[in-house]
């Protein structure tokens, strides 16, 4: 065949191939690019709403209360709205239009969930103002927004990392949920051992206990030597306050008071306007005045912590140490039980042989599992089932993208933000991804990453080498341990005015450049749990020798501070009545 006919056969057969495959090729680079925009406009709406949660959360003392915390979280999911509309070229009332593209912003806190989205409302009618009367019947009064069957979006209800275990033993029955948390704190609720029980508390196992004492690590802590005096500054006034942190609510003292006479002390909170409320103390119990006073000068919460740990291990370890995964009862949205061989291994999730603070325990295994599943089989089905009113017909089934077992574990140990995004057309496909931020800074709970040692107006995160490899001992005399998000920064009515000032609790230190600007000095440990407990084996780590005096002085701060932390955090199942938290004093 004479070449020019070969030529023609290439132009004829091949070329077209060429074409249509360059087109092609084209094609799926322009998705893969437009693709890579929305991710990265649905990541910066997601951290965002992050921003916003943090601001809210460090700001407000009421964070932890749930009615404020229910606000904290509608203004982050409005961020985040607010954020995916700007990134996509919408302002103002056209945010509304990136809803029908999201069929769920997830917010996953200490111990549950929010899911803010679109449901149907189910009411026929309402008492509660606004109003608008019903033409077709005066006497029923209708508000538009939320009459029956109408499409809104909204916050739905809490949903716990619980988990219901039913078994019978020796012909005693036992019957409860366990809530699960981001940590090793859980609430035990129903009948155990024929009895019904509602209890709450931090599993720590190696807790040693001797007439009242409790050593840790071998660090003791006993009730009159562990005592402690916190201060900081509040807005611009030039005083540290001495305060104690209950429930969540830090109560400062104000200086002068109270000394002879405990009774007279003026105590106060700052609320969310920003203003001292010295309600504690307007009260005619004086009594309950004098045990807050003691509670902020002879602060022993970290004796309590270290206590209260031991008890209700132990009353876990003798009353739950039967109990296997194969107990778990779990259900489908429908309320049908449903069986899961990966979370029932049979294996015992509690007992002494059980290391609670161990990352890769059983019971650290399990819970991880719960968390996964409650919130991937609640939301799974919120998203499946999620119909909304589409005039554009943009979305006509909403599923659920496969989230990575990276991100997982990122959810499973962190307060995080999660937006979903669904339905946006690129080329001949739907756009269908997530992203997940974990928040940093945050009162829900106290990790062992959140202690940070504050040490001569420096401060450092807790696994910094600087800290245990000085020749001098003594350079850790006058150290303690807070958590990190006490050296954020704080809004308070400046003195005498109604305006907002911003301020600094620790305002006079500034953060180490080895471990909080840099980290050339941090040690990495798999974890602080496992840095603290075998600190010799990193010896390899540290550029100096470790000085083990400094080492033995670095561990009862991190300890106590973790302690005193954890012990006055908010818990849900808390007794409100400070009654409860200052007995002991």
């Amino acid at each position: 065949m004479k070449l020019e006919g070969l030529a023609i056969i290439f132009l004829i057969i091949v070329l077209p191939i060429i074409i249509v495959l360059s087109d092609y090729v084209n094609k799926k680079t322009s998705i893969i690019k437009q693709e890579l925009v929305y991710d990265n406009r649905l990541l910066g709406s997601t951290r965002d709403a992050i921003k916003a949660f943090q601001i809210n959360n460090i700001n407000n003392s009421y964070s932890d209360v749930a009615t404020s915390k229910v606000d904290d979280v509608e203004a982050a999911a409005n961020s985040f709205f607010t954020a995916l509309a700007s990134n996509f070229g919408y302002t103002g009332y056209r945010a509304e239009v990136m809803k029908e593209y999201v069929p769920a912003v997830v917010f996953t806190l200490y111990d549950g969930y929010y899911t803010y989205s679109r449901f149907k409302n189910t009411l026929t009618s309402t008492q509660d103002a606004p109003l608008i009367s019903d033409p077709s019947n005066p006497d029923i009064n209708v508000d538009e927004e939320y009459e029956n069957n109408r499409f809104r979006y909204g916050l739905k209800p809490y949903v716990y990392y619980s988990c219901q275990y039913k078994y019978t033993l020796s012909g005693r029955i036992y019957d409860y949920i366990i809530t699960y948390t981001l940590d090793n704190y859980i609430t035990v609720q129903g009948i155990v051992d024929n009895n019904y029980v509602n209890k709450s508390g931090y599993l720590i196992n190696g807790i040693i206990e001797n007439a009242n004492t409790y050593t840790y690590n071998g660090i003791t802590f006993t009730e009159s030597s562990n005592i402690e005096e916190l201060k900081e500054y509040i807005g611009n006034d030039n005083i540290l306050y001495s305060y104690v942190k209950i429930n969540g609510v830090k109560y400062y003292l104000e200086p002068g008071t109270g000394y002879p006479d405990p009774t007279t002390a003026e105590i106060f909170f700052i609320d969310k306007d920003g203003e001292k409320n010295y309600s504690p103390s307007n009260t005619s119990d004086r009594d309950k005045v004098a045990k807050m006073y003691n509670s902020i000068v002879n602060n022993k919460s970290a004796y309590e912590y270290y206590k209260d740990a031991w008890e209700f291990t132990n009353w876990v370890n003798t009353n739950l140490s039967g109990l296997t995964t194969t107990s778990a009862i779990l259900k489908d949205q429908s309320g049908n039980v449903m069986s899961n061989n990966e979370i029932k291994d049979n294996k015992h999730i509690f007992g002494t042989a059980i290391n609670y603070e161990d990352e890769s325990s059983d019971f650290n295994e399990h819970r991880r599992k719960i968390i996964r599943y409650i919130i991937e089989s609640n939301l799974s089905a919120s998203i499946s089932t999620y119909a909304p009113e589409n005039p554009t017909g943009s979305v006509s089934e909403y599923i659920m993208p496969r989230i990575s077992d990276e991100d997982w574990g990122i959810i499973q140990s962190n307060v995080c933000a999660i937006g979903f995004l669904q339905g946006l057309t690129i080329g001949d496909k739907k756009y269908n991804s997530y992203s997940v931020i974990p928040n940093k800074l945050t009162k829900e709970f106290i990790s062992e990453d959140d202690i940070y040692i504050l040490n001569n107006n420096t401060y450092y995160k807790s696994n910094d080498e600087n800290l245990v490899t000085s020749t001098d001992n003594n350079f850790l005399q006058n150290a303690k341990g807070y958590s990190k998000i006490d050296f954020q920064s704080r809004k308070a009515k400046e003195s005498g005015t109604s305006n907002f000032i911003t301020y600094f609790p620790h305002r006079e230190s500034h953060g180490s450049y080895t471990s909080i600007v840099g980290s050339s000095g941090i040690i990495t440990p798999k974890d602080m749990y496992d840095y603290f407990k075998n600190m010799g084996i990193y010896s390899s780590q540290f550029s100096q020798t470790i000085n083990n005096t400094l080492k033995d002085k670095l561990k009862e701060i991190f300890y106590t501070a973790l302690g005193r932390e954890r012990w006055g955090a908010y818990h849900v199942n808390n007794d409100t009545d400070l009654s409860y938290f200052l007995n002991e004093y």
